[in-house]
């Protein structure tokens, strides 16, 4: 299957589905490409931020803390599971200063050369024309303002991603896995949308090793990330099989790491 066709991947239902062990995989096991992208975003006190694609709300906590006194983030996503969760959140931590909006980010309705910061971090691959966003979301910003982007690269939660896939083709040898956060996974590929969107960018990458906590912890990642839709298309048995492989190999490999690289562009007005 192409990385583009986006068909097979349905995102509005994954990440309806996902949001419990979407927060705790991202508390987990990529908090440190969020930490990376709020760094390059130099978020100050006084500031108006977007969270575009905000799921759970873990940046846009954070960036809402860092832009108190006086500043304001609007936070943006399609699904209300996602939504409900993070400002669940936000309430218990008394941050009244976030906007939440359920929208779709290919009409998002914001006042243009308003904001200081765009914030846009592991969302831009689900979206049909990453161009058109890019070129939305860069003007939002007013004169001076930033544009983050964060993305998966390569490797990506290596080395069970890898073996997740072998393990669902050999029980469905026919079966072409969505994966598109493949669309955005090399830097040349990531360069290509800013610039088919006309937005200048600088590009840089982090890698990490983070440790498997627990064994069952691969699963839950599973379910928090894209890998879900294949194990949908593939069905309740033949996803079991598919989670008692992972397990046997994470046995039988010694397995108590995962390896991670993220992209991020920086484009600044």
């Amino acid at each position: 299957m192409s990385a583009d066709n986006l068909l097979p991947y349905d995102p509005q239902l994954i990440f309806g589905a996902m949001a419990l062990d979407y927060d705790y995989a991202q508390q987990n096991y990529w908090n440190f490409a969020t930490e990376y992208a709020l760094e390059l975003a130099d978020i100050a006190p006084g500031m108006a931020v977007v969270d575009a694609g905000c799921g759970t709300g873990t940046t846009t906590l954070r960036a809402a803390e860092r832009v108190r006194p006086g500043g304001r983030v609007v936070a943006v996503d399609f699904t209300p599971e996602m939504l409900a969760l993070a400002s669940e959140k936000a309430s218990r931590r008394v941050l009244i200063n976030i906007d939440w909006r359920l929208e779709d980010l290919t009409d998002i309705a914001l006042p243009t050369a308003t904001f200081d910061v765009v914030l846009c971090l592991l969302t831009l691959f689900a979206i049909a024309d990453m161009a058109a966003l890019t070129a939305t979301l860069w003007a939002l910003l007013r004169p001076g303002g930033r544009l983050v982007v964060a993305t998966p690269g390569q490797p990506y939660l290596a080395p069970l991603h890898d073996a997740f896939y072998d393990a669902a083709q050999a029980q469905a040898p026919d079966l072409a896995p969505p994966r598109p956060w493949q669309r955005l996974d090399t830097p040349e590929r990531l360069a290509a949308v800013f610039d088919a969107a006309g937005v200048p960018a600088v590009l840089s990458e982090r890698t990490a090793d983070t440790p498997l906590r627990q064994p069952a912890d691969w699963w839950r990642i599973v379910r928090a990330t894209g890998l879900s839709r294949t194990t949908h298309l593939l069905g309740h048995e033949a996803a079991a099989r598919v989670e008692q492989a992972n397990q046997s190999a994470i046995a039988e490999g010694g397995i108590d790491m995962l390896t991670s690289r993220f992209l991020f562009a920086v484009a600044q007005r």
